[in-house]
C-alpha cells in the first residue's frame, strides 16, 4: 500500500498541474469531467485488479489534477463576475472598508468590500477625507476592471493579476 507522504504529494504534484493546465485552457469543464472520469476509472481498476499499484498512482493524481482544475474555475470566476453599476446618484454604492487606508501624496487608497456584491474593490479617492478601517462609505463613480501600465523603464506591469491575487477585480477612480 502507498505511505501517506507519498499520496499527499501526488495529489500536490497533480493539483499543480491541474492549475498550470487550466490556465492554458479556455474551457475548464470537459477537462474537469475528463480528469473525473479518468481517476474514477482507474479506481476501479485498482480494484479490479487488486489494488495494482499503477492504477491507484494514477488514480491519485488524476483527482489531484481534477481539484487543480476546480480551484482554477473558481479564481477564474472572480473576474467574471458583473460591475456593479454606481455611476449616479440613483445607482449609488455602499460598502465597508476592508482595510487600513493607504495615503499617498496625492491620493488614498481604499478597498471596499461593497453590501450588494462579494466584490472587493479598489477606490482612489482625495486625501482631504478622513477614512478609517470599518468605516461604512457610499460613493459614485464609475467602477472598471484594472488595467496593466508601462513602468518607468518600459516594461508591462501586470496590475491585474497583483491586484487580483488580492481579492481585488474592479478599481474607480
Amino acid at each position: 500500500m502507498l505511505k501517506l507522504r507519498k499520496i499527499i504529494t501526488l495529489l500536490i504534484f497533480g493539483f499543480l498541474f491541474g492549475v498550470a493546465g487550466a490556465s492554458f485552457s479556455p474551457s475548464i469543464y470537459s477537462w474537469v469531467g475528463l480528469f473525473s472520469l479518468l481517476s474514477l476509472i482507474c479506481c476501479l481498476l485498482a480494484i479490479l485488479y487488486r489494488q495494482d499499484k499503477v492504477y491507484i498512482i494514477s488514480s491519485i493524481l488524476f483527482f489531484g489534477v481534477t481539484l487543480g482544475l476546480i480551484r482554477f474555475s473558481f479564481s477564474n470566476n472572480l473576474l467574471n463576475r458583473p460591475l456593479p453599476d454606481c455611476s449616479s446618484a440613483k445607482n449609488l454604492c455602499v460598502g465597508s472598508i476592508i482595510s487600513n487606508p493607504d495615503k499617498r501624496d496625492n491620493s488614498t487608497r481604499l478597498i471596499v468590500r461593497l453590501d450588494n456584491y462579494q466584490n472587493k474593490v479598489l477606490i482612489f479617492t482625495d486625501n482631504f477625507s478622513d477614512y478609517s478601517y470599518g468605516d461604512k462609505i457610499s460613493f459614485v463613480g464609475e467602477v472598471v476592471r484594472p488595467s496593466n501600465f508601462l513602468t518607468d523603464e518600459g516594461e508591462v506591469f501586470d496590475y491585474q493579476n497583483y491586484l487580483r491575487a488580492r481579492g481585488i477585480n474592479q478599481v474607480t477612480y
